[in-house]
């Protein structure tokens, strides 16, 4: 019997169709009723675009009814920027399939990029390819892309198709396939015959990080003649006369071509009760949008509405009329009749899949013609398993019953198929002799491809290679599919990458892994083909070769340490699980996970990243209530496969809380100091308490953390806070110096400033901007208000506003407070859509005593200024320095007064660490100080038309690019050319036994070592030997130094004070250069490319001033300097005598053992 209300499907989550989902998503489905565990579990996949199916487990749920709800939790984390199909069927607890028809559900979700994706979207193929003639009229114009897009960025807008008979946008569709994240393109009637059509691809596109497309694509292709043939049926299923029809049956009518979508619907058809002398209710069910990768189908699956059954012995009439096919070619009527099998007599096995055109599949390999995959889903209320087979003109074969419904056969060796089209007759048999029948084709190709490069077993390769391959058969492919997977065991390996190319009769094909799905350095890698026809029923394989890359790999991950704490809070329970991950970038993280007690398992994303100056980066998450006691396991695995594990043992107790009432200073206190008292009551004994100072910001960014202390009051140390600067802060109340179990108080809030009672009081608006921000990400000219006070806290603002020409006004709210390490006060920043007028813009601030000021910034100019290039950026994307001073270069942009700022961010972009002074510039070197070792941080260039900031008019800002800072380690260079280096031990690379040629080392930028010998040789890391003279001159021993210029180039410094640089060539002025002597020893680099030189007796010769010969550090006819080294401000320098004693413009002489020796 049939539900007269089947269980449906009430929500699902991720929605259909939803983008930016965490890779750590859990996939739930509530169902209308109470299900079938089994049957639901059973059909359940989540499948990636790869085809990969990805395992998990599952646990029910009672929402609405007793076991409605079922949770997925995949057995590992998603890819980022990764299209996902979830499939689901099964019945209710009584037996009644999904909707009533038990029908797979199909749902797509696209997941979150990595913060870190600089990488733009590229076009990799296109169908039909430039140039192409004599297309259908009805073609899908398909456009492939290196990446997942913005789903919203695809339209008719920034895609456009030009050419006879269209008008405009509403002449033709774009859209997005959610399941493979293919776009395509059709004109909403037929194209015209024998004409040119332009498809633009604009920069309008963009990918799920917000990177544009760089450059607008363009291709045309020429259509053949009209398609003008009506569409037939070939075959009905079931066939006109049958008379053992199921009461409940599916219905369907194979076309002689692919049909029009639109016209499937149930006014299209009518399924007549001749006996009875009515009409039956019915449902069209066609497939949904994505449920293959080619978008076209040419049949058509009727059945009975929901709850209805046809009756048993009466025959029934199948009318379809006005469908059509994709040249809206009518069909006309065309009828049938079958008659229901009578009460008590056995029906008819009912078809539930396996009709479509690409249901059915020969492929052949290197190693055989053709090997059939063939599927077909049916059921028979009296018996199972049914009898399956399929037959050809020369074999034919039995399919398995794989399941309920699902029966399967795969060749075990080679069907030895002809090239070319042949037809399949599948027969599905019950136990008493009724069957039914049907038949479709597959494709047997002539040729398989052939990988060409890189060579099979090839090392070194690029980690964002190109793989070619050709294809020498007659019979071509409509498309290939490149697909590449990990090592080192290719029966164990997952699909890393893969890409769709189309076939354009060349030959030979390539297809490049993008930067932002680079390969793992030095890690092996396997890779092969396979070619599709157009209808989907034949396939084509290569043979799989396999490459090792080549590269630099990222720093070998560790743990610096991990935590499982209870976390009573105001608003409730949680345990925080916690890792602080040293040495590879979060870009260069596959996976960070936690398991535990009763299964307990949680995979980090990036979502989970925690970062400031004060702790550094690391990953975390509050879970609500309390995880079980017991120990606690972290393991981290980067891109290459290398893993690092610790473990940590949690045992729950209850920890009281901080009353927020005996907090000292009361909220919202101005405590007029820097370094303020802070006080509590306390808890009790045995408990340890830290305060935690943040930002006053939505992000809530930490600026000082205590050490666990009994002590319940505590002084802020001098440099730290701000003057004049709004904080809050917390207690934290621990059973352990540990941590391992704690309480949080309520935040109470204080300035640095004096209260608005004290004469120094100010309520101060220190500046404001108004720029017109071309922002890369959002594509446009907006409007950028900024705005920073000193005075009031955020509390006892009572209004900031900005008021502007032509009626405009803004009012700041703290959702606008942005925190810049360094910066005093609060600031105020706002950006809206629109550009911003010329004129004066007031802003006005009052606070609560009723203190007013106001500041008037004049916008004098309108202009659109170009965004930096960001494949001018140097160093490159994640890169890992090997400086906490690194110089970033960019190149220019046009026009005139351009000035350059470098900013920089934490990982996530919640905070600022560094802006550098605006400039013409398009360098710039960060001072000491500023960037923490063991952390990554975002960079990016801003332009303006003035060099300051507030008096600037217009502003750009480019895209981020994101880097790592090396460990609080060094490095020693042995004269041998051997290094050793503090945290990874010796490096070998330049190393000549028993020479003495070494004399400096330098870092690059961005990683490179680069080795000077006395003889003026360079030696670099990543291209070996500079052996061109100049610098080189062999034999000789000129060369003591080496130094990078703050603009990249390097320079020599030879012993006589001859200056060589890379890109200008000598410098032999004197000074510094003397002939015939040998005083040089070391020189360095300021930020504006001055310098200083160091004789070996203490002389410095500066290049803005000249010789500096006061004694100290000037002894006359000693030979006691080695080096020397600027202090952060660049002005005052420390000199190294030969015996350890140092001597400082600053300080003087230091001369305690160690390091002095006498």
């Amino acid at each position: 019997s049939l539900a007269q209300n089947p269980p449906s499907i009430v929500s699902v989550n991720p929605a259909d169709k939803s983008w930016h989902i965490p890779i750590n998503t859990q996939i739930t489905i509530q169902f209308s009723e109470t299900m079938d565990k089994g049957s639901v579990e059973d059909s359940f996949c989540l499948e990636d675009e790869y085809g990969q199916e990805i395992e998990g487990t599952f646990e029910w749920s009672s929402t609405d009814k007793t076991d409605d709800t079922v949770t997925f939790t995949p057995s590992s984390p998603l890819r980022y920027a990764t299209h996902y199909q979830i499939e689901v069927n099964g019945r209710s607890a009584d037996g009644h399939p999904l909707d009533g028809y038990g029908k797979q559900h199909e749902y797509y979700f696209i997941t979150k990029p990595r913060v870190s994706d600089a990488t733009p979207p590229t076009v990799v193929s296109v169908y039909p390819y430039d140039g192409m003639t004599n297309v259908s009229t009805t073609v899908e114009i398909l456009c492939v892309f290196s990446e997942a897009l913005d789903p919203d960025s695809v339209n008719t807008g920034t895609i456009t198709l030009a050419g006879d008979g269209i008008s405009g946008p509403d002449d033709y569709s774009v859209t997005y396939d959610y399941g493979i994240g293919i776009v395509r393109i059709r004109k909403n009637t037929a194209l015209s015959a024998n004409q040119q059509y332009t498809v633009t691809i604009t920069t309008g596109v963009r990918d799920l990080r917000g990177n544009w497309l760089k450059e607008q694509y363009q291709w045309s292709f020429t259509t053949g003649a009209a398609d003008t043939t009506a569409p037939t049926v070939v075959q009905t299923i079931p066939a006109s006369g049958d008379a053992n029809v199921s009461t409940y049956p599916h219905i369907y009518a194979i076309f002689s071509e692919y049909m029009e979508r639109g016209t499937f619907v149930a006014d299209n058809v009518t399924l007549y009760d001749d006996t009875g002398g009515y009409a039956v209710d019915i449902a069209v069910r066609t497939p949904v949008d994505y449920d293959d990768e080619y978008g076209k189908f040419d049949y058509m699956e009727i059945v009975p509405a929901y709850g209805t059954e046809l009756v048993p012995g009466h025959q029934y009439t199948v009318t379809i009329s006005g469908v059509a096919d994709l040249a809206q070619n009518d069909l006309g009527s065309y009828s049938w009749s079958f008659t229901v099998a009578g009460s008590g007599v056995d029906q008819d096995p009912v078809l539930l899949d396996g009709i479509g055109p690409y249901d059915q599949i020969s492929t052949r390999y290197p190693y055989g013609t053709s090997y059939l995959d063939l599927e077909v889903g049916a059921h028979d209320d009296n018996t199972w398993p049914l009898t399956v087979s399929a037959s050809s003109s020369i074999a034919s074969y039995t399919l398995d019953c794989e399941g309920l419904t699902e029966y399967e056969y795969e060749s075990e060796h080679d069907e030895g198929y002809s090239p070319g089209t042949h037809t399949l007759s599948f027969l599905v048999q019950d136990g008493a002799g009724n069957s039914v029948s049907y038949s479709r084709d597959i494709f047997v190709f002539d040729a398989v491809p052939t990988l060409n490069s890189p060579s099979d077993e090839a090392t070194g390769i690029s980690t964002t290679p190109t793989l070619q391959w050709s294809y020498s058969g007659s019979l071509h492919p409509w498309y290939y599919q490149v697909m590449v997977l990990d090592g080192p065991d290719p029966d164990m390996a997952e699909i890393v990458w893969s890409t769709y190319v189309g076939d354009d009769n060349s030959g030979t094909y390539s297809a490049s892994i993008p930067e932002d799905k680079a390969l793992a350095p030095l890690r092996t890698y396997y890779w092969y083909v396979r070619g599709f026809d157009f209808y989907g029923n034949g396939v084509t394989i290569s043979d799989m070769w396999s490459f090792t890359t080549g590269g630099t790999p990222p720093p070998e991950p560790s743990f610096r340490w991990v935590i499982v704490r209870s976390d009573d809070r105001i608003w409730g329970m949680y345990t925080d699980v916690g890792a602080r991950v040293i040495g590879p970038s979060p870009a260069d993280i596959k996976e960070l996970k936690v398991t535990g007690p009763d299964g307990f398992t949680y995979f980090f994303s990036e979502d989970d990243i925690i970062q400031s100056e004060v702790t550094g980066l690391f990953f975390w998450h509050a879970i609500s209530g309390v995880l079980p006691d017991g120990l606690y396991t972290f393991t981290v695995t980067d891109r290459m496969g290398r893993t690092a594990t610790a473990y940590i043992d949690f045992y729950y107790t209850s920890v009281p809380r901080v009353e927020a009432s005996t907090m000292s200073p009361a909220d919202n206190s101005y405590v007029n100091t820097t370094t303020p008292t802070l006080s509590w009551g306390s808890v009790g004994t045995g408990y340890y308490y830290r305060v935690m100072v943040f930002s006053w910001t939505r992000n809530n960014i930490l600026v000082y953390k205590s050490h666990w202390s009994t002590a319940t009051s505590i002084q802020i140390p001098s440099g730290y806070l701000k003057p004049n600067t709004p904080y809050r802060w917390r207690v934290e109340v621990a059973d352990s110096p540990e941590g391992k179990n704690r309480s949080v108080s309520e935040y109470r809030h204080f300035s640095t400033g004096p209260p608005p009672t004290d004469p120094e009081y100010n309520c101060d608006i220190v500046w404001g901007l108004v720029w017109n921000s071309n922002n890369y990400y959002v594509g446009e000219v907006r409007k950028a208000l900024g705005v920073n006070i000193k005075g009031p806290t955020p509390t006892d603002v009572a209004q900031l506003s900005v008021n502007g020409p032509n009626g405009y006004t803004y009012d700041f709210t703290d959702d606008d407070l942005w925190f810049v390490v360094g910066l005093e006060g609060s600031l105020y920043f706002h950006g809206e859509p629109y550009s911003s007028d010329l004129g004066d813009y007031v802003f006005n601030l009052q606070d609560s005593q009723s203190n007013t000021d106001s500041y008037t910034k004049t916008r004098t100019s309108n202009e659109e200024i170009p965004v930096v290039d960001r494949d001018t950026f140097y160093p490159p994307n994640n890169a890992y320095l090997h400086t906490l001073t690194p110089t970033f270069h960019w190149g220019s942009v046009s026009g005139e007064n351009r000035y350059y700022r470098i900013l920089v961010t934490d990982w996530m972009g919640k905070y600022t660490v560094y802006t550098s002074r605006r400039s013409p510039r398009t360098w710039a070197k960060i001072p000491e100080g500023v960037l923490r070792p063991n952390a990554s941080y975002r960079w990016r260039v801003d332009v303006f038309d003035n060099s300051s900031g507030v008096a600037a008019d217009n502003r750009s800002t480019s895209g981020w690019y994101f880097f790592t800072t090396p460990s609080e380690g060094y490095a020693i260079l042995h004269r041998d050319g051997a290094v050793w280096f503090s945290d990874t031990g010796w490096d070998l690379s330049a190393y000549y036994p028993f020479s003495d040629f070494a004399v400096d080392m330098e870092y690059g930028a961005s990683g490179p070592v680069y080795i000077l010998h006395r003889d003026g040789a360079v030696w670099n890391s990543d291209t070996g030997w500079d052996l061109n003279t100049p610098p080189y001159y062999a034999d000789s021993d000129y060369a003591r130094d080496l130094e990078f210029k703050p603009s990249g180039s390097y320079t020599i410094l030879h012993k006589k004070g001859a200056l060589w640089n890379s890109v200008s060539g000598w410098f032999t002025d004197t000074p510094p250069y003397y002939p015939d002597s040998d005083y040089a020893r070391d020189m360095e680099y300021r930020n504006d490319e001055a310098y200083v030189i160091l004789h070996k007796d203490g002389a410095v010769y500066d290049s803005g001033s000249g010789w500096n010969t006061n004694t100290p550090p000037y002894y006359p006819g000693s030979s006691y300097a080695r080096d020397l080294e600027f202090r952060a401000d660049e002005v005052n320098y420390v000199i190294l005598h030969k015996d350890g004693a140092l001597w400082s413009t600053d300080g003087g002489w230091v001369l305690d053992q160690p390091p002095y020796y006498a």
